[in-house]
């Protein structure tokens, strides 16, 4: 609390040297100037003399140096803040011949960090005495108010002049050191004293004074406004103290005009305190006290605003631009007129500061508050009052758009839908409308007015797309539990889709479809077709055969950098993203759906895949469910065709034969290459393995396993049953359980090879034989069906280190094979203890180091050609997927 005995109060920048006067001293001070003028003249002489001696002495001496001319009168000062500069008070001396001091200057707060001062060098005498280089120098904001308002010495190293007395002097440098005082608050006013209006307009709703810094007050919580914004803000300042300090010049309510509060420009911005129509004065009410002037400096906001499109890329008649805290000027709120086929929310940009942003963090929603129903029913026509939008950033509502009327039309006909289907103009879906218009046309086998038919078309979807709306006939709710969406090319009397869609990454939500039919998906047959960029999230799909979560069955087509979330139930030739692949192409794309199949070929990504399809960098997470054959955490049934660089990493279970962590059955000349599962798997049955169940006539290379595996017989930790098959380059380190026929990398081969491969859990049968071993259970061959070079394992190792349990009791030997046919070669199957595993090179294992990484040590061997090879033996599993 100010005392009116002590202190005079400032009245303007240039009274800063007055601040804090003390009044008891002022006598003292007064006789202490006299004296000091008395004593300086005495001393002035003295000196004069001295001088006169020294230059004498030097001259009979002959010493004839020449000092840098630089003088105190050739240096200027200029502030970048013109009449209104916070550096009016600053002075320059220059200090042990070659230090230019500046000083006078307080370490403001960093919130009035914006003015520079540039000093400037210039001999005024004709001729020049010197030459100085640079003329000129800017001190830089930084360096005159750094960080904290303390007492600081800024000696400025990087800022030099170099004076060279003229003609040929030697140069001197000089250095610049800024001198700052140290800032103290004096101001009898406090951010509790100004409060605001309750009537003012709804932009200043969230106003708040941020900071008063001597007679600077800060106000934030405002939006820097779209042009033609004039609305005033009234705000009230009351002394707060008892007794009162101060009073306020024209009254305790002030009406700060709009036009001052809405500078160029809709970004944020940090004003000057320079404006006099943002300006009160403040009277202390100490005796002698002089009035304060206060500058009210604004911190404003970038504009949020939300653009409501119109024409061909949106939902409403008429494009209207929504802007926060109030309509854009000119905008009549009265009518929203939707465009047939339109929804609402409808099609939106949202600008903030005028820059168009990514729509993933924001979320639009519509409230109905003055009638109802409580939700807007966009399929039938009709008319809804009082409407409210509702934008959300990261799920926190950040802004409303009140008091808007809007028209609903029940109409979604061709007539709806932009664009004519060729590949330079494609049609255009925005919404959930016509996606299901693009439904009907392509199932009923219609035409454009052009010829074209809808399934031959070309499409690009615009905007996320939500199939879930409380009133769709096609949503669960909608239909009230009925068969949902319709199919896009139903498959049935020659209807395929046949065209191309770009999804351009926008994402289709709460695909719900219940039907008893063949052909199940977003799209139910597509036939030399391609889709791409398209996601799917928190799918519910039900189907018969032939089942997928975005495509039932593809035959001759492409699908790349799709993806499925949610479930996927059905019966035969079952998967999260595509049910039957038939000569088609899958590449980058990925399912985190839960699939379960009543019957056969059930995959976690695809349920079959057949006739050369491949299917490269993709992957799946989710569970998969079969009860009876050929279920795969990625296939089901891969026949003829390539899997690359792909993984699984949910858990497996399947009641019948045949169950992989990736694939369930590969045959046919099928190959698996640089490929992983990564979870637990369970058969009821027989020939069940990490990665791949039941294997025949095909190849795995450069892949792995790291589920544990459970099931009857023929159980492997890499492979269930690997019948006339090859297995190079691969692992298994999940513990292995069975009854018979159960091996840590390998639980039946028959006919096949295995080559530069090794095993490293734990085996344990319990059936009545002994066909359990480290690396295989049963290893055997019928002479006459097998092929060449089939009957061999070559430089592979299992670890002798790990448990082997037979019938409930540790074997006296820990074999690598459980049992092994008389005709079988398997010499270069050898042993190694963890210790062994873990030390090994290319040299002790005959291994080719361009596929094996043997660092660091202290870790079993890692592939270096698999994909995401990066979480090989990763206790928390990266995110990240990298090559080593």
């Amino acid at each position: 609390m100010w005392s009116d005995k002590k202190w005079v109060a400032p009245s303007r920048w240039s009274d800063l040297s007055r601040y804090g006067r003390l009044r008891y001293f002022y006598p003292f001070f007064c006789l202490s100037k006299i004296f000091t003028c008395v004593f300086g003249v005495v001393i002035f002489g003295f000196w004069v003399v001295l001088s006169s001696c020294v230059v004498s002495a030097g001259s009979s001496a002959g010493v004839g140096s020449v000092g840098s001319p630089l003088e105190i009168e050739d240096i200027e000062l200029t502030a970048s803040g013109g009449d209104a500069t916070q550096y009016g008070l600053a002075t320059v001396m220059i200090e042990e011949e070659s230090l230019i001091v500046i000083s006078n200057i307080i370490n403001l707060p960093d919130a009035n960090r914006s003015e520079t001062l540039t000093l400037s060098i210039i001999d005024k005498d004709s001729p020049a005495k010197y030459k100085a280089e640079p003329e000129r120098v800017t001190i830089l904001e930084t360096q005159l108010n750094p960080i904290g308002t303390g007492l600081i010495t800024n000696t400025l190293e990087q800022t030099v002049f170099r004076i060279t007395p003229l003609p040929d002097g030697k140069p001197v440098i000089y250095r610049i050191e800024l001198r700052l005082d140290e800032y103290v608050m004096r101001t009898p006013l406090r951010l509790e004293d100004i409060t605001f209006a309750s009537g003012n307009h709804p932009a200043y709703k969230k106003v708040v004074v941020l900071s008063i810094n001597d007679n600077i007050v800060t106000m934030g919580g405002i939006k820097n406004k779209e042009p033609g914004f004039s609305e005033d803000l009234i705000l009230m300042i009351k002394d707060t103290t008892d007794p009162s300090e101060y009073e306020i010049i024209g009254g305790s309510t002030l009406t700060l005009p709009g036009t001052s509060l809405n500078p160029p420009g809709i970004t944020n911005i940090i004003t000057r305190a320079v404006d006099e129509e943002l300006t009160f004065t403040v009277v202390p009410t100490a005796v002698g006290s002089e009035p304060v002037k206060y500058y009210i400096q604004l911190v404003l906001g970038d504009l949020v605003q939300v653009h409501l499109l119109g024409g061909k890329a949106g939902d409403v008649k008429m494009a209207l631009l929504l802007s926060e805290g109030t309509s854009s000027i000119g905008f009549d709120r009265s009518t929203i007129v939707l465009t047939e086929c339109g929804v609402f929310p409808p099609s939106y940009e949202v600008l903030v500061g005028g820059v168009k942003q990514n729509r993933a963090a924001y979320r639009l929603t519509a409230r109905l508050t003055g009638m109802s129903p409580s939700t807007i029913n966009v399929y039938e026509m009709g008319t809804y009052s009082d409407i409210s939008l509702v934008l959300s950033e990261d799920n926190v509502e950040i802004e409303t758009f009140a008091s808007l009327t809007v028209m609903t039309t029940a109409l979604c006909t061709a007539a709806g839908l932009f664009g004519t289907g060729i590949e330079n103009d494609p049609f255009i879906i925005n919404n959930d409308r016509r996606l299901d218009l693009i439904s009907r046309s392509v199932n009923a086998r219609s035409v454009t007015p052009t010829g074209l038919a809808y399934a031959d078309a070309y499409y690009r979807i615009t905007e996320p797309v939500d199939l879930g709306r409380r009133f769709a006939p096609w949503s669960e709710i909608g239909s009230s539990g009925g068969v949902g969406f319709s199919p896009i090319g139903i498959g049935t009397g020659g209807v395929y889709f046949m065209g191309r869609v770009d999804c351009q990454g926008n994402e289709i939500a709460n695909l719900y479809i219940n039907r008893r039919a063949n052909n199940v998906g977003l799209f139910g047959y597509v036939l030399e077709g391609v889709i791409e960029n398209c996601g799917l999230t928190n799918v519910n799909v039900t189907g018969r055969n032939t089942v997928g979560g975005l495509v039932g069955y593809s035959s001759r087509s492409t699908i790349v950098n799709s993806y499925v979330t949610g479930v996927v139930t059905g019966t035969n030739e079952l998967g999260g993203l595509i049910g039957y692949n038939d000569a088609s192409m899958i590449g980058d794309c990925h399912a985190t759906a839960d699939v379960m199949g009543m019957a056969n070929n059930i995959g976690g990504l695809v349920g079959y895949n057949d006739n050369a399809s491949a299917i490269t960098r993709s992957y799946t997470t989710g569970a998969v469910t079969g009860r009876l054959y050929r279920v795969g955490g990625l296939v089901g049934y891969n026949s003829g065709s390539m899997i690359n660089d792909s993984y699984a990493a949910g858990v497996v279970l399947g009641r019948g034969n045949d169950v992989g962590g990736l694939v369930g059955y590969n045959s046919s000349n099928a190959t698996i290459t640089r490929s992983y599962a990564a979870g637990a798997v369970t058969g009821m049955a027989s020939n069940v393995g990490g990665l791949v169940g039941y294997s025949s006539g095909s190849m795995i290379a450069d892949s792995y396993a790291m589920g544990n595996v459970l099931g009857n017989d023929e159980i492997g930790g890499l492979v269930g049953y690997n019948n006339d098959a090859k297995i190079s380059d691969s692992y298994a380190i999940g513990d292995v359980m069975g009854n018979n026929g159960v091996g840590g990398l390998v639980g039946r081969n028959y006919a096949a090879m295995i080559s530069t491969s090794y095993a490293v859990g734990a085996v344990t049968g319990t059936g009545a034989n002994t066909n359990v071993g480290l690396f295989i259970g049963y290893n055997n061959v019928q002479s006459n069906l097998a092929t060449p070079g089939y009957d061999t394992v070559v430089e592979s190792y299992y670890n002798s280190d790990a448990v082997l349990m037979v019938r409930g009791s540790v074997p006296l030997v820990k074999q690598g094979i459980g049992f092994n046919g008389a005709e079988i070669r398997a010499n270069q199957l050898r042993s190694r203890t963890t210790v062994q595993f873990q030390r090994a090179t290319a040299a002790t294992t005959g291994w080719d180091d361009s596929h094996w990484l043997f660092e660091p040590v202290d870790i079993y061997p890692r592939l270096k050609r698999v994909v995401c090879a990066n979480r090989q033996y990763s206790i928390s599993v990266p995110t990240t997927c990298t090559d080593l």
